[in-house]
C-alpha cells in the first residue's frame, strides 16, 4: 500500500492509546520488520527505525536494572532470614496452666 494512504503513526497512537514501549515490553522478541508488517496491516505508518531501536535499548536497560534489584533483594532477604532464625532459637519454654482446685 502506498504511504500516502496510511494513517500517521502519531495520530494512531493518540486515537488508540497505543504505546510502542508497552507493546515491546509485552513482545520483546519482535524485530523492526515485524513491527513494520504489524503497522502496515493496520493501515498505519510504522514508527521510525531509530525510535524503535532507542526503545529496545531502553527496555533492555530497564530489565537489567530490575534483575540487579531482584538479586540484591534476595541477598537481603536471606540475611534477614538468618537473623530471624537466630532470634527464634532463643525462645522461652511454654508456661503451664494452673489447675483449678475444687473447693469442698
Amino acid at each position: 500500500m502506498k504511504d500516502k494512504h496510511l494513517i500517521k503513526y502519531e495520530i494512531f497512537c493518540q486515537r488508540k492509546k497505543f504505546s510502542l514501549k508497552e507493546f515491546l515490553i509485552k513482545n520483546p522478541a519482535l524485530s523492526y520488520s515485524e513491527i513494520k508488517g504489524f503497522f502496515s496491516n493496520r493501515k498505519t505508518q510504522p514508527p521510525e527505525e531509530m525510535e524503535f531501536n532507542r526503545l529496545k535499548e531502553e527496555i533492555s536497560k530497564d530489565n537489567e536494572i530490575k534483575n540487579e534489584d531482584r538479586k540484591s533483594q534476595t541477598n537481603k532477604k536471606s540475611s534477614q532470614d538468618d537473623i530471624k532464625n537466630k532470634e527464634a532459637k532463643k525462645t522461652q519454654p511454654r508456661r503451664r496452666r494452673k489447675r483449678k482446685v475444687n473447693a469442698n
